[in-house]
């Protein structure tokens, strides 16, 4: 390291020198710098440093031959030679001399270090390794590159050091002691070459997608030997140029005889074999003039140009290390482009989506380039085709970003068309008219294109017309078809008055059409403003459409008119027959006048008109419906079900108006006592609509009234009764288990003014319990008279009552007044949000009873109860969850001992009509025996009510 310092500090001028040369041959070239291996990794840092100082971005990283390799960024001008010209100098003045590293090194891959900056790894190419575990490309100074397994070559102005780095080297490697120097590359286990000429340049135009050199051929000049010897080599090139290729080629074989003359003359035979079409004799004369260097820059150039042209590709891409910067830069483009061509016929061989997709992939370059246009672009039309449609709009879209073509452009564009969205391809449209530089002409035909883009998206897509409308308008501000898309758009959303500004602008253009003056007058009709609608109309009646429609505005005008009126005006007659003026066979206006008739009740005139209109017309819509429902108010049933029966084909509401009919028909006999025709009525009525309970309870009556027991009670008011009772089980104690029982039978005879209802009844009652029964058990009955108004019994009955436990009998005349009344309120929509207390109602009733016994054995009663309930929910088989606060008393003057009690009752119970089965908790005080029971009692009750004689 000491060493390596030293000799740069004392060696100021040589660097000068070496960097002026360096410089020299690098000139304007593209410089990849990986290079500079070290076998001592502080020599390799030695170097980081020196080019970190110097501005430089480097590291070094570690490759699979132990060797540190040193890292540096890429440079692009005339200054970036001379910095690469002090990065070789101070590699060669530290170590000794400079390797061309393997590619695809990573950091530490075997020594154990990480490069000395964050930048290094990312400077390394990451190319895969392929089988042997060998790296698959080199890199050189130049941009370079040599395939897997070819040599590298190592490069050393100090002869001492070649033995010793010849004894390190990897295979294949080759030391060369040269200054200045370029790295090249060969093909194959070839020795990499050492170049000193200077690159040549040859110039290439653009034709038709293709790179091709200026020249046909290079310009030859003659060696100074042959100058200055003349005789058949002069000749020969004199007859080359002259064409006569057959007299050149001789000439250039004779002269091959002569070792001075024979290179040169090889050329010019490989020239002649050139044109003769001997391209295979022609290459092998080439091949051993370039392995000689004879004039590389004239006969690589003439080689690679057969190589082209018998499609040795990759042959040809060996060679090209053999030229300069520019020129190699040329020829590799050619190449790329022959091998794009060469590929695309293959593809076009056996086209497939899969095949063309990889084409298109590989050949990324070109297309970013927009090299190759008119391939890529059929490449897209076939994908296009078969339904790669997301692929083909990728390679169209960058064909349009990266063309100078104004026509490849519009084409591009037009090829998307049927493959992006629309909204997309008009943005992109758009855009093209804002390129810089576009022509006016160019500017016009997007215009144009954006134009049909939008006018087909007016066709197709109805529902935005306004926002393509508008669209349109944007860019063509008379467009005839837009102002009338954007018209009925208008129209059509009922905002009349800017469809009537649409069409109006139509109006004033050349060429009016009845389109627009028929939006215009139906505008204005919608406007309300008929008599502006009807000069317009009669302005341009001499166009038959515009003719007709003014008769469809005074009608339109008379219609508003007729559906102003109430149904019944006397002012719609005249309407109708105006309308009928204008157009006498308009069967809809008499239908107007036909259900006039019937809202004024006028039915045999709306008879006689739904009568002609549907002997006219059998199919008409309504006709038979209304016929029948003014059969109906005329008290023609049968007619009416008759007609509905044989129309309902047609119309589906007469199916159900048939059924409203003969309910009609039944109940108006039920209330004339024609119980048989009623009878027949509601049983057709039942059996179309069997939910129908109030036809299934008159059914039933109709029935009934038919027996001989309905003709006998059909005098009295009705035959009501009730019968209730209870089973109960005292669980602590007094009253034990016992039972309850009434039944009531009474006559309604005649309902007084005020529903005052005269009734008689009969009734008898039993009860008993296993405990304390001596003063509980009986069998008694009574039989009274009462006058009941809903909820209160007024009246008087004989009583007679037995102790069952004792020789005892009770009976006389009672005086009473009883009521019963219970209620239900729906508390809540029952739902999540009610709340904790959610109950599905509350329910309630009270009871009571005061009478006077005349006899004196009770004297005065009061008895009775005030309940209060709540139904928490209903459970299956509509059973009803409650619980339910109740208060009881019962009291009387006389024989009170064990009678008198009251107190509070909680309790909760099961509900199903007729029954209620509960438990019961009784807080019983007993007033005269000046006892306190609490009273825990299971029970079953029920209550049911009837009326033998309907009330219909």
């Amino acid at each position: 390291m000491k060493r390596a310092i030293r000799l740069l500090r004392s060696s100021r001028l040589l660097l000068t020198l070496l960097f002026a040369a360096t410089a020299t041959q690098a000139g304007a070239a593209d410089f990849s710098i990986q290079a500079g291996a070290f076998a001592d990794r502080r020599n390799a840092d030695s170097l980081v440093t020196a080019l970190q100082r110097a501005k430089h971005q480097a590291g070094y990283s570690c490759n699979g031959n132990g060797l540190y390799v040193v890292h540096t960024g890429r440079y692009d001008s005339r200054d970036s030679a001379r910095r690469e010209a002090q990065l070789l100098v101070a590699a060669r003045l530290i170590e000794g001399y400079l390797v061309v590293p393997f590619a695809g090194v990573s950091a530490g891959e075997s020594c154990g270090m990480r490069p000395r900056t964050s930048n290094a790894a990312s400077l390394v190419n990451r190319s895969p390794v392929p089988e042997g575990g060998r790296k698959p490309l080199i890199r050189g100074i130049n941009g370079t590159t040599a395939a897997a397994g070819r040599t590298r070559q190592v490069v050393s102005q100090q002869p001492q050091r070649v033995a010793e780095m010849s004894a390190r080297a990897p295979e294949n490697t080759t030391l060369h002691r040269v200054s200045p120097v370029q790295i090249a590359h060969g093909s194959g286990g070839e020795t990499v070459q050492v170049m000193t000429q200077s690159p040549g340049i040859i110039e290439q135009r653009e034709h038709g997608g293709r790179i091709v050199p200026a020249q046909a051929e290079p310009q030859t000049q003659l060696s100074t030997a042959s100058q200055a010897g003349g005789g058949p080599l002069v000749a020969a090139w004199e007859q080359y140029r002259a064409g006569a290729v057959t007299a050149a080629a001789a000439l250039f074989r004779q002269s091959i005889q002569q070792p001075e003359l024979a290179d040169e003359a090889s050329f010019g035979l490989a020239l002649c074999h050139r044109a003769d079409k001997e391209s295979s004799k022609a290459q092998a004369l080439l091949e051993g003039l370039v392995k000689k260097h004879f004039r590389l820059r004239e006969t690589v150039p003439a080689l690679l140009g057969i190589l082209l042209e018998r499609q040795e590709m990759r042959k040809a891409a060996d060679y090209l290390a053999l030229l300069g910067g520019r020129e190699r830069a040329v020829w590799q483009a050619r190449i790329e482009q022959e091998v794009f061509i060469q590929e695309f016929r293959q593809l076009q061989a056996a086209l497939e989506p899969t095949a063309a997709l990889a084409f298109v992939n590989r050949h990324d370059a070109f297309l970013q380039q927009c090299r190759m246009a008119d391939q890529f672009n059929r490449v897209a039309g076939y994908l296009a085709q078969r339904e790669q449609r997301a692929e083909a709009a990728a390679i169209y879209r960058r064909l349009l970003a990266c063309s100078d073509d104004e026509g490849m452009r519009l084409g591009m564009l037009y090829s998307l068309k049927p493959l992006v969205p629309a909204d997309e391809l008009l943005a992109l449209a758009e855009r093209q008219q804002h390129v810089a530089g576009v022509s006016a002409t160019q500017r016009g035909k997007l215009v144009t294109f954006r134009l049909e883009l939008l006018q087909e998206r007016l066709t197709a897509e109805p529902e935005q017309a306004e926002r393509h409308a508008r669209a349109i308008l944007a860019l063509q501000p008379e467009h005839r078809g837009a102002l009338a898309a954007l018209g009925w758009w208008h129209f059509k959303g009922e905002r009349y008055k800017e469809a009537y500004d649409c069409f109006s602008r139509l109006s004033r253009l050349p060429g009016r059409h009845s389109e627009h003056l028929e939006g215009m007058i139906l505008s204005l009709v919608k406007l309300e403003q008929f008599d502006e609608a009807l000069t317009v109309a009669r302005l341009n009646s001499a166009d038959r459409r515009i003719a007709s429609l003014a008769e469809e505005v005074q009608l339109q005008l008379l219609w508003n008119r007729l559906a102003a009126q109430p149904p019944d005006s006397p002012e719609i007659e005249a309407l109708v027959n105006a309308i009928l003026q204008i157009r006498p066979d308009n069967e809809n206006v008499r239908v107007v006048r036909a259900w006039w008739h019937y809202n004024r009740q006028e039915f045999e005139q709306a008879y006689r008109e739904f009568s002609d209109l549907l002997a006219r017309n059998p199919l008409g819509d309504g006709y038979a419906y209304g016929l029948v429902r003014t059969l109906a108010k005329l008290g023609r049933y049968d007619e009416a079900v008759a007609a509905a029966a044989a129309n309902r084909q047609h119309d589906q509401r007469l199916t159900a108006l048939e059924t409203e009919i003969r309910r009609e028909w039944a109940q108006r006999a039920y209330e004339q006592q024609r119980y048989r025709e009623a009878e027949l009525q509601f049983a057709k009525v039942v059996e179309a609509d069997p939910d129908d309970e109030e036809s299934k309870i008159l059914l039933d009556s109709s029935r009934y009234r038919q027996t001989l027991l309905a003709k006998l009670v059909s005098p009295l008011a009705g035959l009501p009764g009730h019968s209730w009772g209870s089973v109960y089980h005292d669980l602590q104690g007094p009253a034990g288990t016992g039972g309850s029982f009434l039944l009531n039978q009474g006559i309604d005879w005649v309902r007084l003014p005020g529903d005052v209802v005269l009734r008689t009844y009969g009734e008898v009652w039993y009860r008993a319990r296993s405990k304390e029964p001596r003063y509980h058990d009986l069998v008694g009955q009574a039989a009274g008279i009462e006058l009941r108004k809903e909820m209160f019994r007024l009246g008087a009955e004989y009583a007679a009552e037995q102790y069952t436990r004792q020789d005892k009998h009770n009976s006389g005349a009672v005086l009473f007044l009883s009521w019963y009344r219970d209620w239900y309120r729906y508390l809540y929509d029952r739902s999540d949000d009610a709340g904790w207390f959610n109950p599905q109602s509350l329910s309630g009733s009270t009871y009571g009873r005061i009478s006077q016994d005349l006899g004196g054995n009770t004297g005065t009663t009061a008895t009775g109860s005030v309940s209060q309930g709540i139904d928490w929910l209903t459970l299956p088989g509509a059973t009803l969850l409650s619980s339910f606060l109740e208060y009881r008393f019962s009291f009387r003057s006389g024989d009170n001992y064990y009678y008198n009690e009251h107190g509070p009752v909680v309790g909760t119970e099961l509900q199903k009509a007729p029954f209620r089965a509960g438990i019961e908790y009784y807080w019983q005080h007993e007033t005269e025996r000046q006892r306190h029971n609490q009273r825990a009692t299971v029970y079953l009750k029920w209550y049911y009510d009837w009326n033998l004689k309907p009330n219909k």
